[in-house]
């Protein structure tokens, strides 16, 4: 992915995109009053809570619009044939491929809790336990979608970008990963509802999320080697 510079500003532009328009609507606060208001409310201590859990609802959302795990495999195209000729087991390299893209998910979690640190003056108790469930919450989302390119990649394109931009795998990811977000919303918003404190919300997102973990990765694990052996580019 780092060789070819396409490939880096499309796998990073979704990390980013979401922490940057914070810090840019946080810039632009002085021009509007409203905006301005907001900020402060951000900083009640009875707030702040809530704040920490929209921060984690904002790293999730980045980390599902990582296009890097859905067009992994797509983006060996013709040279496939090299990742089915070394010894390295398929397991080895899908498990490489998702530290990747997990990698760059991570990037946009930590991005995120920078700036809200820095520029909306979020607890950095707050921040940590944001983080550790955003890191958490990342896994999942990696792995469906890294397996979604695994069970059907595109690897016949004529450009770079046709494997990224013109790749329904990408799409198909982005809405797997609103379906999972969305169920981690229900689950907060679920404790909340009953009464429990926003911990309790961050340790019922952190337990859903390890268990989509564990069955995606098993998931991946399961049909990687029978999948590689039917690619062909």
């Amino acid at each position: 992915m780092i060789r070819t510079p396409l490939y880096v500003l499309n796998g990073l532009v979704g990390s980013i995109a979401g922490p940057l328009m914070v810090a840019v609507l946080y810039f632009m606060r002085g021009s509007d009053p409203e905006l301005a208001m907001m900020a402060e409310s951000l900083k009640d201590p009875e707030v702040v809570p809530y704040v920490a859990l929209g921060c984690l609802g904002l790293m999730l959302f980045t980390a599902g619009m990582n296009l890097v795990a859905s067009t992994a495999l797509s983006r060996e195209g013709k040279t496939i044939w090299v990742a089915k000729m070394i010894p390295v087991t398929a397991r080895q390299q899908v498990d490489a491929k998702f530290l990747c893209s997990y990698f760059v998910s991570a990037i946009g979690v930590l991005m995120t809790t920078l700036i809200m640190v820095v520029l909306l003056k979020l607890s950095i108790l707050w921040a940590i336990g944001a983080t550790i469930v955003g890191l958490i919450g990342s896994v999942p989302l990696a792995a469906l979608n890294l397996l979604i390119d695994v069970f059907h990649p595109k690897l016949v394109w004529n450009s770079e970008q046709e494997a990224m931009k013109q790749n329904m795998n990408g799409g198909i990811g982005m809405l797997i990963s609103f379906i999972v977000l969305l169920i981690m919303a229900a689950v907060a918003f679920g404790a909340l509802l009953l009464g429990l404190p926003v911990t309790a919300a961050f340790a019922a997102v952190a337990v859903v999320s390890a268990i989509l973990a564990a069955v995606s990765l098993f998931a991946l694990h399961a049909v990687a080697e029978k999948k590689y052996r039917e690619m062909e580019a």
